[in-house]
């Protein structure tokens, strides 16, 4: 039941409302207007026959004019065979084709002027846009030019201020590797200036030494010679006196001799080093003059050289510059001259397809105005059978007028139009529901009939539907013709009933522990349904509080589609709730089965253990006696019992 009230909010309804009013307006415009009067229908059937020829008519052009004096004699005949309740309508018609047709003239005129305004603005326009472009073009290239001058200008003084900082740097590079030469060239004289310097002095010490070693030998010769004239002296005085002065003597003159000897070698080694030193020193100067001036030489004519170049690569850039400069001149003009021809070109070839447009639209008006008058002549040639078959519509309206006076007298009919209602209540619901699910002309407990009961399944409960309603009223307010204060009238009086319908069905048909919450009114007819809502809105929401919902024949398929829903929930839960009783019925049987088959289980093995148990008992008896004959000397044979499997033989025999 809960599903069924959220499907019959007021929101839902009003949409469902709309929904159906969209589907049956046209349905009951023309079963209201055949109500009316035949006619009122006739003549509006009349109106739409001449909107058609109106239409028909509406691109003819100057021909027919000129042809409309021609069969002016022919449509009068037509007009005089005519009854004479038509004849004043086919001559307004002819009026107003004749109207029409002065229009349609002012109307092609007016659009062929204005079709050529709008060409010339759009000529105007494009040249003014192509005068903008051409102009945007020319700045462009003006600004690119002086872009790429600057951008030039820019580059050759990048340029020069790079190659100045590598001269400058090579410069640099050349003075500090001269400078480097000169101070290797001194460091190397000076290298050499001592190394003769050591030399000489190395000289000098040997000269020393070796004197030295002449003075120390020399020594040593005259102290032997002491010892051997005191070894004399002792020995003999006499003989070592002589000795002795003999050998001081010639030590004293080889001495001196040599003393001589060392002072005048040592002079000439001096002098020769002084004299090699002074040569060197000679030599040194003028080779180191010599470098010195063959760098400055090669300096300047280095420095020289380089401005040279430097000049030589200024010149070169400043020609390219001015040829570059130049060229980009000559470019830029050739460029403006060549966009200047485009534009020429251009402006011939717009003018061209202007011109080109033009002839195209005048031949495309030409076969459009042949294309109307042949139109014209078909449209004309054709009037003649469109009247005949507004003859063959009016013989239709008049038997349409008989079956609309049977249907105003089964309407007028209080009984008939109730039978009606129920009658589309069992097509509903027989095209809907099971034969079980519903019943038909049912009385409730309290005595009350309705026309129609759905059995819902509990919680939701039965709801009954009601058709009982008295629709007189409302053909009064739905006529066209009817004055206002009969309209507000009958208005009231079908606003009484519909209230009184109400309250009747909520009285009776809501019945506790019996039906559900609410009950069903059917309104037979869409335009009453929307008369109840759009003009008595609060009855409605008065029905709604009261749970009576109101409903039209399109809502009653949709509540009744809902219910057959609600119902097949209903039985599919009832089935389920039966599978699962049966389930847990074969669930309880399956663990009683497993209970079972778990104590056979346990008595099988009792008693295969009993078995076991029992075959050995035996084979010890059996044993015992073959003993026991053996022992007596009569031994049978052994009552051999059967094998108890694998498991038997080894178990131990043992004598009780």
């Amino acid at each position: 039941m809960s599903e069924l009230q959220a499907f019959l909010t007021p929101e839902y309804m009003a949409i469902a409302v709309i929904a159906v009013l969209i589907i049956v307006a046209v349905f009951f415009a023309i079963v209201a207007n055949k109500i009316i009067g035949v006619d009122s229908k006739m003549a509006d059937l009349t109106d739409n026959i001449h909107v058609k020829v109106e239409k028909d008519i509406t691109v003819l052009s100057q021909r027919l004019h000129d042809d409309l004096e021609e069969r002016d004699a022919k449509h009068k005949a037509v007009l005089d065979n005519l009854g004479e309740s038509w004849r004043g309508s086919l001559e307004k018609a002819v009026s107003e084709f004749r109207g029409e047709t002065g229009k349609l003239k002012g109307e092609a005129a007016y659009n062929a002027e204005n079709l050529r305004e709008s060409m010339m603005k759009i000529i105007s326009d494009n040249a003014v846009d192509f005068a903008e472009q051409i102009a945007n073009v020319r700045d462009v290239n003006a600004k690119a030019v002086e872009d790429y001058q600057q951008n030039l200008s820019t580059q050759i003084r990048d340029n020069a201020a790079r190659e100045h900082e590598e001269m400058t740097k090579a410069l640099e590079a050349i003075a500090a590797a001269v400078d480097g030469n000169v101070t290797d060239l001194v460091e190397n004289q000076k290298k050499s200036i001592e190394k003769v310097t050591k030399s000489v002095s190395s000289g000098y010490r040997q000269l020393a030494e070796k004197v030295e070693q002449d003075i120390n030998a020399s020594t040593g010769s005259a102290s032997e010679t002491l010892a051997s004239v005191t070894k004399a002296i002792s020995s003999g005085v006499e003989d070592a006196s002589g000795s002795l002065n003999e050998s001081l003597a010639s030590m004293n003159k080889e001495l001196d001799d040599n003393l001589t000897r060392i002072n005048s070698r040592v002079n000439e080694a001096l002098g020769a080093v002084a004299t090699d030193m002074a040569g060197n020193f000679g030599t040194i100067s003028e080779r180191l003059n010599a470098d010195i001036d063959s760098v400055t030489e090669k300096l300047d004519g280095g420095i020289s050289d380089v401005s040279g170049r430097l000049n030589e690569n200024i010149d070169s850039v400043n020609a390219k510059i001015d040829s570059g400069i130049a060229s980009v001149n000559k470019k830029v003009a050739d460029d403006l001259s060549a966009i200047g021809g485009q534009m020429g070109q251009g402006i011939d070839t717009l003018g061209q397809q202007i011109d080109a447009n033009f002839d195209k639209v005048g031949a495309k008006v030409n076969k459009r105005i042949q294309k109307d008058m042949s139109d014209m002549h078909e449209t004309f040639s054709n009037f003649a059978a469109k009247v005949d078959a507004i003859e063959q519509t009016r013989a239709h309206i008049a038997q349409l007028a008989e079956n609309v006076s049977v249907l105003a007298q089964v309407l007028d009919d209080r009984r008939a139009r109730g039978s009606l209602g129920e009658v589309l209540i069992e097509s509903i619901v027989k095209d809907t529901l099971s034969p079980g699910d519903y019943e038909l002309n049912a009385e409730l407990s309290n005595g009350f009939k309705v026309d129609c009961l759905l059995k819902l399944p509990k919680p939701s409960g039965s709801i009954a539907i009601s058709t009982k309603l008295d629709l007189s009223d409302l053909e009064v307010v739905l006529a066209p013709t009817a004055a206002a204060g009969e309209v507000k009238q009958a208005r009231e009086a079908f606003g009484a009933k519909l209230a009184a319908a109400i309250d009747e069905l909520a009285a009776n048909a809501v019945i506790k522990d019996e039906t559900a919450e609410g009950a069903l009114l059917l309104l037979p007819s869409e335009s009453a349904f929307s008369e109840a809502h759009v003009n008595h809105r609060a009855l409605v929401d008065e029905a709604y509080k009261k749970q009576v919902w109101l409903a039209s024949p399109s809502t009653l398929i949709a509540m009744v589609t809902v219910a057959r829903a609600v119902i097949k929930d209903a039985t599919a839960r009832r089935e389920i709730e039966s599978l699962r009783a049966e389930l847990a019925g074969v669930e309880a049987d399956y663990d009683k089965l497993e209970r079972n088959i778990a104590q056979l289980m346990r008595t099988s093995d009792d008693l295969l253990s009993l078995s076991t148990d029992t075959r050995k008992g035996a084979r010890r008896i059996s044993d015992r006696f073959g003993q026991l004959h053996s022992i007596i000397g009569t031994a049978p044979e052994a009552v051999k019992l059967p094998d108890g499997g694998a498991a038997d033989d080894d178990d131990e025999q043992q004598p009780n």
